[in-house]
């Protein structure tokens, strides 16, 4: 078990397998760390800051993310359910690889450049966030919030179950693929045979 008590900064660390006890990893610095089948499940991140650093494996469910700051993070095959990250100061160039983010809060960020691939986002809140020249693709967003969101150049190509009303939504030079481009007329009540 890794002690972070007495140290603040760590740079081009790697933590592998870590289980908090305390579940505690607050206004901590952490610079080009990489971070393997850790178990964060419902630790707090508060204040902490996470720049170029890479989640593999990791359980980062319900983790309380308040004032945190994730810059030019990648997160690979993570568990990430209720990912509250509109709690954090900033989320940047951040990168979603094969990750199970059901149910996240990503409302009002700034998410430009988003790459959400092959996740499961279902049932995630997305509304007023940035997404331009966000991708989308392979990922499950069933009963996703989409809502005064900027999809500008977004790639929802090969996404699956959204369903939303573009009306709400900037879209100039989204991408999207058939069929399940027919999910931005179900809000309207349409029939298509």
């Amino acid at each position: 078990m890794h002690h972070f008590s007495n140290q603040r900064d760590f740079e081009d660390e790697e933590f592998s397998e870590l289980q908090l006890d305390p579940p505690l990893l607050t206004f901590k610095d952490f610079r080009g760390c990489t971070f393997r089948k850790c178990n964060f499940q419902k630790a707090s991140f508060e204040g902490t800051r996470f720049l170029d650093c890479t989640f593999e494996g990791c359980d980062l469910s319900l983790t309380n993310l308040s004032k945190a700051t994730f810059k030019r993070c990648v997160f690979s095959s993570c568990r990430a359910v209720g990912f509250a990250l509109a709690n954090a100061v900033a989320a940047e160039n951040l990168r979603f690889e094969d990750c199970n983010l059901r149910s996240a809060s990503l409302v009002g960020l700034d998410l430009r450049r988003l790459k959400l691939t092959n996740c499961i986002a279902d049932d995630a809140d997305f509304t007023q966030s940035n997404l331009t020249d966000a991708n989308l693709q392979g990922t499950s967003l069933a009963e996703a919030r989409f809502f005064k969101n900027d999809l500008s150049r977004a790639d929802f190509r090969s996404a699956k179950s959204y369903a939303f009303d573009p009306a709400t939504c900037k879209l100039a030079g989204a991408k999207f693929s058939f069929p399940e481009v027919l999910g931005l007329l179900a809000v309207h009540n349409i029939s298509i045979e």
